[in-house]
């Protein structure tokens, strides 16, 4: 081959490859935005932090005082886990799981309430935090925040669904549970205001969750689940349900849905079913005009979904 070949050849290898990168960062991108999801969480991988959360809710000294974080030479990069703002700090519980606290900026050292956040099935807890902005939301309106990470991420939701946490046989209600009480190690919990927000197959999770633990957490809010699971719980169920009627990823109107490998029944069907199960449940369903997303003004659902669903949560206290 001639000289004159070789360069027209290396040209458009180069021109290929770049193509290929493009094509590659476009589909990463699509996927985040997946059912109207917000892009993850900008941030530098493996970039560390020098945040720690306050000594505050005992008195200094006081055994079993909370405990500071790690400092920033043991942040980030644990098991793949990057922390990607100042105010983000990934935790490892003693039994290897990890979760994500968001740092308050004030703490006055009184018994605050807490919000777990879950992330819907492959996604992660970076695109919970960006769509929907909790954690400056949470320092505005005075509560505690917590990102859960699923196992492969997903939920292991009534041992029936879903993906790899399913098939590992994953303790998600028990991990939740350890995350409260590795946080109350920490800062000062208002342990009768324990509440669970999720998307998705986290919406799911948090419905369970609340069902097998109510005695732990108070309430849950979410987006765009169902009821995958028995629930007979010997407390007071409460939750609001948030469902775009265009949802074809958990449908609105019921059917099979590919991602879970299963049926699900009609999204206004929620209350009459989750009530039949757990008597004297308080329920509220509503429906907006979008598909598979959280809602947020700034989409085609139209709603600050993170506003209405605090609003919701913090009736409530056990």
């Amino acid at each position: 081959m001639s000289a004159t070949k070789d360069g027209r050849q290396g040209v458009l290898t180069g021109v290929v490859a770049r193509r290929r990168r493009v094509i590659t960062a476009a589909l990463l991108v699509a996927f985040a935005w997946v059912g109207g999801c917000a892009p993850l969480w900008p941030g530098q991988p493996g970039e560390r932090l020098s945040a720690v959360v306050p000594s505050a809710g005992k008195p200094a000294g006081a055994a079993g005082g909370p405990k500071r974080l790690s400092g920033p030479g043991q942040l980030g990069g644990q098991g793949g886990l990057h922390a990607t703002a100042a105010t983000e700090v990934p935790i490892t519980l003693p039994g290897g799981r990890q979760y994500v606290i968001h740092v308050p900026k004030l703490d006055t050292g009184r018994p605050r309430p807490l919000v777990i956040a879950l992330h819907g099935m492959y996604l992660s807890w970076q695109n919970m935090a960006w769509s929907t902005g909790l954690s400056p939301y949470a320092d505005a309106h005075g509560f505690l925040v917590a990102y859960g990470i699923g196992e492969h991420q997903a939920w292991n939701i009534g041992g029936g669904c879903c993906a790899d946490a399913a098939k590992l046989h994953a303790n998600d209600v028990g991990y939740l549970v350890s995350i409260v009480k590795d946080i109350e190690t920490r800062v000062a919990v208002d342990e009768s205001r324990v509440y669970l927000m999720g998307f998705s197959t986290g919406d799911s999770m948090a419905l369970f969750a609340q069902c097998s633990r109510p005695d732990v957490f108070a309430a849950s809010a979410g987006s765009s689940g169902a009821l995958l699971f028995p629930c007979h719980p010997d407390l007071q169920v409460r939750d609001l349900h948030l469902h775009g009627q265009q949802d074809r990823t958990v449908p609105f109107r019921g059917g099979f849905a590919t991602i879970l490998g299963r049926h699900v029944t009609p999204a206004r069907e929620l209350a009459a079913r989750l009530t039949a199960r757990a008597p004297g449940a308080i329920v509220t369903v509503r429906t907006l005009p979008c598909g598979h997303m959280w809602p947020r003004l700034d989409n085609p659902c139209g709603l600050d979904g993170t506003d209405v669903a605090w609003r919701w949560l913090r009736q409530f206290h056990r």
